[in-house]
């Protein structure tokens, strides 16, 4: 088999694409923690943690007022029930 002389800039061209090709296997290979976690992995964890504290917070708030709730409010007497809100007209 002859190489033919216009080979030779082909396989010399190949080469380093030979080397790339391979260093990008290996970084997609790679664990996650080889290559560390992106930056906005950072910020999202943040804010991730400040919406637990916040509905950590409500969910006090709803138990709160569900324990408000059932601990029963005294009953209306009857003549502030019946009474007509003020600016409302009986038509």
């Amino acid at each position: 088999m002859e190489i033919s002389p216009l080979m030779i800039p082909i396989f010399a061209l190949c080469i380093p694409l030979l080397g790339m090709a391979t260093r990008l296997v290996a970084a997609i290979k790679a664990p996650a923690q080889v290559r560390g976690p992106l930056p906005e992995t950072a910020a999202l964890a943040e804010e991730v943690a400040q919406l637990r504290i916040e509905l950590s917070e409500m969910r006090e708030k709803v138990e709160f007022t569900e324990r408000l709730l059932t601990a029963g409010a005294p009953a209306m007497p009857q003549s502030v029930a019946s009474r007509q809100p003020v600016g409302v007209l009986n038509v």
